[in-house]
């Protein structure tokens, strides 16, 4: 892959995807639930998966092997899963420590439906944190890769009409990315003033 694509980054970001996930409440029932949902959620299931059935698991253990590292994040799905009925708070700790409550299958867990059940967390903020940053970093390099563009097509043509510089520029960078023409513009502009 690195010598098809040069100096791309590949970043994994957990909070998009899905994942298919069979899940059977109790060993000795044959039936199975298919869920689609996303790997975070799945990271808060996982830890069950190596207890045995019906032993319930201290929030903040399953929290530490979740590999989440926001707790209120981890809340908030522990929460989502609660309500979606897979998981059950078997013992509340007393006080508003919620990693100190044990969480457990929910063994007694049926659904009429026989179809793959999405499960989505609607979320109030578009990106976490972690996709912010890796979007900021991204956009920071491809102003860098633009101006570069811009240099290397003025330095062949020496004149060029605006209109003409912005293909030649989209015409030179479509192997790496599509850049926006206003992204270009803006670049075209802050080369012009460091002249």
């Amino acid at each position: 892959y690195a010598a098809n694509h040069n100096g791309r980054m590949l970043h994994f970001l957990s909070s998009r995807g899905t994942v298919e996930v069979a899940f059977m409440p109790r060993l000795d029932m044959r039936k199975t639930y298919v869920f689609v949902m996303t790997p975070q959620l799945l990271s808060v299931l996982l830890p069950f998966e190596r207890v045995e059935e019906d032993v319930p698991m201290l929030a903040d253990d399953v929290f530490r092997e979740s590999g989440l590292l926001d707790a209120t994040l981890f809340n908030m799905f522990v929460k989502f899963l609660c309500r979606a009925k897979l998981l059950v708070v078997v013992d509340t700790a007393p006080g508003a420590n919620r990693l100190q409550d044990r969480l457990a299958v929910n063994s007694a867990y049926t659904s009429k439906k026989k179809d793959k059940r999405t499960l989505s967390i609607k979320r109030k903020i578009a990106f976490d944190s972690a996709n912010a940053e890796v979007h900021k970093r991204t956009e920071e390099r491809r102003k860098y890769i633009i101006q570069a563009a811009i240099v290397r097509v003025m330095k062949a043509r020496r004149q060029s009409e605006h209109k003409e510089l912005v293909l030649a520029v989209i015409e030179t960078l479509r192997s790496q990315f599509l850049p926006a023409a206003t992204k270009i513009a803006e670049q075209i502009a802050v080369l012009i003033t460091k002249e």
